[in-house]
């Protein structure tokens, strides 16, 4: 499943491309239409992703050691406050200077690599 919603997320990443509404149509309430179908897609999907991986991760944290449950859930809540904000920041500054484009283009890039990093290090085959 987690397979499931970071495909899902990355095509909401996909949809947030301005030529994709370009090519559908002129009208700007199209543009605005896919970008809020892009944001349903997104956020949702990815959260239950993190959610769901972070739940396999517990599951499987041993007992004793640096790689115990309670380390799991703690390195997660960290690396998620930490880069929360910076993210918000440099997406907002990347829409101001180089366009809704760019923007995209770095939803993409993170989503696939976030998916990539799951399938090949966290999930089981």
């Amino acid at each position: 499943r987690v397979r499931i919603y970071m495909g899902l997320a990355l095509v909401g990443s996909f949809l947030l491309f301005r030529f994709l509404w370009q090519f559908v149509s002129t009208m700007p309430a199209i543009g605005v239409a896919l970008l809020m179908v892009a944001d349903m897609l997104i956020c949702p999907c990815f959260s239950l992703s993190w959610g769901l991986s972070d739940g396999i991760a517990v599951q499987h944290a041993p007992q004793h050691g640096w790689f115990r449950s309670g380390n799991v859930i703690m390195a997660s809540g960290m690396s998620f406050s930490m880069f929360r904000l910076p993210g918000a920041v440099s997406s907002r500054l990347l829409i101001a200077g180089k366009g809704r484009d760019a923007y995209a283009l770095q939803q993409v890039i993170a989503i696939f690599a976030a998916w990539t990093l799951a399938s090949w290090l966290i999930l089981p085959l």
